[in-house]
C-alpha cells in the first residue's frame, strides 16, 4: 500500500483525469456519494463493494483490491472534510473556509492535492448530499427520531426539474409560473413556494421560500398537492410522482437509504415507489401495514426495520420477490446497477370531489405512463395494463366503461408479474352536482345506474337509469364547507366514502374544522394556512382583500382577485403578507368571498393579535381602554439572541424572577394566548456579572437606542447608528438576532434594528450579501418585516454594499499566507457566486445589481457576464424589450376589468400611448418601481402602495422580466439630460 501511495503522489493514479471530466471522476464523485449516503459508520467491506463497481469502467490497472482501497481511503477523506464545515456552507465555498480553518488540510490528504483542476474535482466532490435516487422537487421520507420512531417528512430540492409532462396544461405563453401548496400540504407547510421556469424538455424548478420548508413533517396519508400560479390566477393542479397518499394498507412501497448516522445505522429514507426495484446498496426498506403478512421468495431476506405511525418498515436483502396478499414486488441489492420503474396518471382532477383521505379524484380515466431511471414518462402500451375495479379480485387486461366510478388499481405487466402499480379514484366524467331551488337536496347527474348515495346522515337515494337522482340533504341545512357522500354499489362489491365541495348558490370562507365562516373573526398570518374559499356554483367569484393601517390613514381601496375554484387561502399568503408589510406592524388585511351581490362574513389577518409590554411585573398584555388593575399574563417561551439555541419556556414574572431562570444575554420573549402568538415586547437584557466577560457586541451607542421610551425612537435611534457606518460585529450581532427569531419562526419585525433597515438600504443589502446560502431566501423575505423592498434599493446601494462585504473578505483571505496571493481572486468569485444566487430567486433584481456592479467599478460592461452568469437581456434595448413586455401583458389582460388610476409615472416610452388606459398601470409598474430606485419619487405610501402591490402580485412573470429593462431605460433616460 505504501509502493501505491508512493506511485499516487508521482503520478502513477491520475490525479490529473480524476480532475476532468469522463470516467475518472465521475467514478470518485459517485463513490463520495455513496460514502456520503453510509455516513462514517459504512462497513469497509460495503466501501470496497462501490468502489469496485465505481471503478469498474475504468481501465484495467486501476481495478485492483489495492487501488479500490487506495480509492475508497481517498474518498473517505474527501467525505470528512465535507462534514467539518458547516452543513449550509455552499460547495464552492468550502475549499476557502478549510483555508481559512485549517491550512494543512492538503498535507494530511492519501493523494496530492493542488492545481486548478483538483479544485474543480474538489469542488464538485463537495456538492454531494445525503439523499435520495427520486429527483422530483418534492420527495417524501422517512426520518428517526432519537427513541427509534419513524416519522414522514418530505423534503424540498434547492433546484431541480420537472418534466413536461406534468405541467401539460400551461399555455406556451407562460414561461414562469409559480408552484404553491394546497390541501394538507397549505396547512403544514403554507409559506413553501416553488418558480418554475420553462425549459428545453421540461421546467426548471427552485425553492423560493426559506430555509424553514425544505424539509417539514407531513403524514405519508395525505397527498402533496400543488397550484400552478400565473397572472393572479390558479392555473392548474400539479400532481408530483410519489405525491399520492400512501397508505401501507394497500400494498407496498419500497424506501432506499438517504442517510445513515455515524454507527452505520439508517436515519433517512427516501421513498422509491411502489414497482420492482434493483439497487447498488446493500439494503432496501419496504414499509407494509402494520398487520401485513409477508413473503419472501428466492433469495430475498426480510428483518424488521423499525415501526412509523403509518406501519411497519422491513429491511430487504439479496434478490427474490416481497409480497403482500395479492401484491409482490421484485427486489435485487447489491446490484450492478440501480434501476427502477415509475408509474404515473395524468389526468383532470376534480378537487371538489375528494375521497376519505382528502385527494381529489380523477374525472374519467387518465392516461397511464411509465418511466425508467434517467428517462422521461412514456405512455404505458395497452398490451403491458393490467386493471382490476374496487381494490380486489382477479387482474384484467380490458378497461373499464368510460362511466366507471369508484376505486380502480392499474398496473404494469412485468415479465409475467403485476408490476409497478397505481390505486386511482375515479368519477365518470359527466357527473354533475347541484343544489335544487330549495337547498333542501343534492341535484346528481351523469353517474351510473343502480348506485345508492348518501349525503352525511341523511335519507339515501338510488341513481334512476338516467343517471340523476334527488339526493336529501340533513335536516337543518348544511352549514360545512365539504359534506360526507357515500356510495354503494349496486352488487356490494364497493362503498366509498367521499367528499363533495358545498355546490352553493354564493361563496363562502371555511375555517379548519370545515365549518363555514358565519360571523366576523380574527386570525394571524400563519392560520390563514386552515382557511380556504368556496365559490360559487355558478357565476363569478372575487376575494376582496382590504388593507387597514393606522398609519397609512386607515381604510384603503379593496383589491379583488378573481377565484376559479375551490382554493386555501394560503395561495394568497404572498400578497397579505405583503400588503401586511405595506400596512405596517398594527395592520390588518379584511377578506370577504364576494359572488352575485353577496358578500360572506369578514376574516380579519393580522401578525399578531394583541401587544405586549416588558413591565416591573412581568409580560403584560395591553388591554384598551381596559381599568390599569385589569393585566393579562399570557404564555412565554424565550430565545437568546445572543447565543441562539431552543427556545427556553420561563415563568411569566417580575424580570428579577426570570433572571434567575434565563441567565445572561438579551432575551427575546415570543408571548402567546390561547395558542395565538401576540406581538413581542421589547427584549430583556441580562448583563454579565462583574467581572465577567461579555460575550456579546455590547457597544453602549446600540444599547442606548434599545432603551427608546417609543418604538419610534427606538428605530430613528438605531437608523441614525446605521447611516453612520456599521463594522462587521455590528451586522454579525444583527444576524444572529434575526436568525434566532426566524428559526423559531418569529417574524423578524419584532426588532426594532430590522424596522430601522427600512432607511438604511446599504446595511439590509450587506446582510443579504453575508448570509448562508441556506439562508438567502430568509433574508430576502426581510423586506416583508420591514426592511426596504429590495427592487426600491437604490443601484448605489447594491454596489456599495458588494464593494464592502468584496473589501472584507478580501481582507480574511489575505490573512492567510497561503492564499495571500489570490485573495481577491477568490473573493471576487466568491461574491460573484453570491449575486448568481441571489438572481436565481429574484431575477426582477437584474438590472439593480448589473447598475450597481457598474456603478462601483467592479465591473465593466463585458464583465457583467461573470458577475451575473449571462448578459442583461433587455440591457442592448431596454425600449424595445418593453414595448414588447407591454404588448404580451396587454393581450393577457386586454378583456380583464383592471383599474390603477394612481400608478402613472414621470417618464415613459413614447410607444405606450397606444395601450388602453385600463392596463397602463399593470404595465407602468415597474417604470414606477424604477423611479422609486433611482430616487426620482418616494417609495409609494396608501392607496398607490396598494395598487402596486397588486400589480406585481397580478402579474409576477411580467414584472419580473419587465423590471430590468425598465432599470437600464431609466439610466439611459437620466444619462441623457
Amino acid at each position: 500500500m505504501q509502493y501505491l501511495r508512493t506511485l499516487a503522489a508521482e503520478g502513477g493514479l491520475p490525479v490529473r483525469l480524476l480532475a476532468n471530466e469522463g470516467g475518472y471522476r465521475a467514478a470518485l464523485v459517485g463513490l463520495v456519494a455513496d460514502l456520503e449516503r453510509f455516513g462514517a459508520g459504512c462497513p469497509e467491506e460495503q466501501a470496497l463493494a462501490f468502489a469496485r463497481r465505481r471503478a469498474e469502467r475504468l481501465p484495467m490497472g486501476y481495478r485492483t483490491k489495492e487501488f479500490h482501497g487506495l480509492f475508497v481511503q481517498f474518498a473517505r477523506e474527501l467525505v470528512d472534510l465535507r462534514g467539518r464545515a458547516p452543513r449550509d456552507l455552499a460547495a464552492a465555498d468550502v475549499e476557502s473556509w478549510l483555508d481559512r480553518a485549517e491550512p494543512t488540510w492538503r498535507e494530511r490528504l492519501t493523494l496530492r492535492f493542488d492545481g486548478d483542476a483538483a479544485r474543480a474535482l474538489f469542488a464538485e466532490a463537495m456538492t454531494v448530499r445525503a439523499g435520495g435516487e427520486v429527483d422530483e422537487p418534492l420527495g417524501r421520507q422517512l426520518v428517526r427520531d432519537e427513541d427509534g420512531a419513524w416519522r414522514a417528512f418530505v423534503d424540498v430540492a434547492p433546484a431541480t426539474r420537472l418534466p413536461a409532462r406534468l405541467m401539460d396544461g400551461i399555455d406556451a405563453a407562460y414561461r414562469r409560473v409559480r408552484l404553491a401548496p394546497t390541501g394538507a400540504l397549505a396547512a403544514a407547510c403554507p409559506d413553501l413556494m416553488l418558480a418554475l421556469d420553462r425549459a428545453e424538455g421540461g421546467w426548471s424548478a427552485t425553492r423560493i421560500s426559506g430555509r424553514r420548508t425544505a424539509r417539514f413533517p407531513f403524514h405519508l396519508s395525505a397527498p402533496i398537492e400543488l397550484v400552478a400560479m400565473a397572472d393572479g390566477r390558479l392555473l392548474q393542479p400539479v400532481s408530483l410522482p410519489g405525491g399520492g397518499a400512501v397508505d401501507p394498507a394497500e400494498g407496498l412501497t419500497l424506501w432506499t437509504l438517504a442517510e445513515s448516522g455515524d454507527d452505520g445505522a439508517a436515519r433517512r429514507l427516501a421513498w422509491a415507489g411502489s414497482a420492482s426495484l434493483r439497487t447498488h446498496d446493500p439494503f432496501v426498506w419496504a414499509l407494509v401495514g402494520a398487520n401485513a403478512r409477508v413473503t419472501c421468495s428466492e433469495g430475498l431476506v426480510a428483518q424488521p426495520g423499525g415501526e412509523s405511525a403509518e406501519g411497519r418498515l422491513l429491511r430487504l436483502e439479496g434478490k427474490g420477490r416481497i409480497g403482500v396478499s395479492d401484491w409482490s414486488l421484485a427486489v435485487e441489492t447489491g446490484a450492478d446497477r440501480t434501476e427502477r420503474d415509475e408509474i404515473a396518471a395524468f389526468g383532470a382532477q376534480d378537487s371538489t370531489v375528494r375521497d376519505g383521505r382528502g385527494v381529489p379524484v380523477f374525472r374519467g380515466l387518465p392516461d397511464i405512463a411509465l418511466r425508467r431511471a434517467g428517462h422521461g414518462f412514456v405512455a404505458l402500451p395497452t398490451r403491458r395494463r393490467l386493471y382490476r375495479s374496487g381494490g380486489r379480485g382477479a387482474w384484467r387486461r380490458s378497461a373499464p366503461e368510460e362511466n366507471f366510478l369508484g376505486t380502480l388499481d392499474v398496473a404494469a405487466e412485468e415479465d409475467g408479474n403485476v408490476g409497478a402499480r397505481l390505486r386511482l379514484r375515479i368519477l365518470p366524467p359527466a357527473a354533475r352536482f347541484s343544489m335544487d331551488a330549495g337547498g333542501e337536496a343534492l341535484s346528481v347527474s351523469g353517474l351510473p345506474a343502480g348506485w345508492t348515495l348518501r349525503v352525511e346522515d341523511a335519507t339515501p337515494a338510488v341513481i334512476n337509469e338516467a343517471g340523476s337522482a334527488q339526493v336529501p340533504l340533513p335536516a337543518g341545512g348544511v352549514r360545512k364547507a365539504r359534506l360526507r357522500l357515500r356510495a354503494a354499489a349496486p352488487d356490494g362489491a364497493e362503498t366509498l366514502d367521499w367528499q363533495l365541495a358545498l355546490p352553493a348558490t354564493r361563496a363562502y370562507l371555511a375555517g379548519p374544522d370545515g365549518a363555514i365562516l358565519e360571523t366576523q373573526r380574527e386570525i394571524t398570518l400563519h392560520d390563514l394556512r386552515d382557511w380556504r374559499v368556496l365559490p360559487a356554483h355558478v357565476g363569478q367569484t372575487d376575494l376582496s382583500l382590504r388593507l387597514v393601517a393606522p398609519g397609512l390613514g386607515g381604510i384603503t381601496s379593496p383589491l379583488a382577485v378573481r377565484v376559479l375554484g375551490e382554493a386555501p387561502l394560503s395561495s394568497i399568503r404572498d400578497l397579505v403578507d405583503d400588503l401586511l408589510s405595506h400596512g405596517g406592524p398594527d395592520a390588518e388585511v379584511r377578506l370577504r368571498a364576494l359572488a352575485d351581490g353577496h358578500e360572506s362574513p369578514r376574516l380579519l389577518v393580522r401578525r399578531f393579535l394583541g401587544e405586549t409590554h416588558l413591565t416591573v411585573d412581568g409580560v403584560i398584555l395591553r388591554t384598551h381602554g381596559a381599568p390599569g388593575d385589569e393585566r393579562t399574563l399570557p404564555d412565554l417561551v424565550a430565545i437568546n439572541i445572543d447565543a441562539p439555541g431552543p427556545a427556553v419556556a420561563v415563568p411569566n414574572a417580575p424580570p428579577a424572577a426570570m433572571v434567575n431562570v434565563l441567565g445572561r444575554g438579551r432575551w427575546f420573549f415570543l408571548p402567546s394566548l390561547h395558542g395565538q402568538p401576540l406581538r413581542p415586547p421589547r427584549p430583556l437584557v441580562v448583563e454579565p456579572d462583574a467581572g465577567q466577560v461579555a460575550t456579546t457586541d455590547q457597544d453602549d451607542r446600540l444599547h442606548a437606542a434599545g432603551t427608546g421610551r417609543t418604538r419610534a425612537a427606538r428605530v430613528e435611534a438605531y437608523a441614525a447608528i446605521f447611516r453612520d457606518g456599521v463594522d462587521v460585529q455590528h451586522i454579525m450581532a444583527l444576524e444572529r438576532a434575526i436568525d434566532a427569531l426566524t428559526t423559531h419562526g418569529a417574524s423578524p419585525s419584532a426588532l426594532d434594528q430590522v424596522l430601522a433597515l427600512e432607511r438604511v438600504s446599504a446595511v439590509a443589502v450587506r446582510l443579504l450579501m453575508r448570509a448562508d446560502v441556506s439562508d438567502l431566501s430568509d433574508r430576502l423575505e426581510l423586506e416583508r418585516h420591514g426592511a426596504r423592498r429590495w427592487a426600491f434599493v437604490a443601484p448605489r446601494d447594491w454596489g456599495a454594499a458588494v464593494a464592502s462585504e468584496l473589501a472584507s473578505l478580501t481582507t480574511s483571505l489575505a490573512a492567510i499566507p497561503a492564499l495571500a496571493e489570490r485573495a481577491e481572486t477568490l473573493a471576487r468569485e466568491q461574491m460573484a457566486r453570491r449575486v448568481r444566487e441571489i438572481l436565481t430567486l429574484r431575477p426582477d433584481l437584474d438590472g439593480h445589481l448589473a447598475l450597481g456592479l457598474l456603478e462601483a467599478r467592479l465591473a465593466a460592461p463585458p464583465d457583467l457576464m461573470h458577475w451575473l452568469g449571462r448578459m442583461p437581456s433587455a440591457f442592448g434595448d431596454p425600449e424595445g424589450t418593453l414595448l414588447r413586455l407591454a404588448d404580451a401583458a396587454a393581450r393577457r389582460h386586454g378583456e380583464s376589468d383592471l383599474s390603477f388610476p394612481d400608478l402613472r409615472v414621470a417618464a415613459q416610452p413614447a410607444a405606450f400611448v397606444r395601450f388602453a388606459d385600463h392596463v397602463n398601470g399593470l404595465i407602468e409598474a415597474p417604470l414606477f418601481v424604477s423611479e422609486v430606485a433611482f430616487g426620482l419619487r418616494a417609495a409609494p405610501q396608501g392607496r398607490i402602495g396598494v395598487q402596486l402591490l397588486r400589480c406585481i402580485h397580478l402579474d409576477p412573470s411580467h414584472f419580473d422580466l419587465a423590471l430590468p429593462a425598465a432599470m437600464a431605460w431609466q439610466a439611459m433616460h437620466l444619462s441623457r439630460k
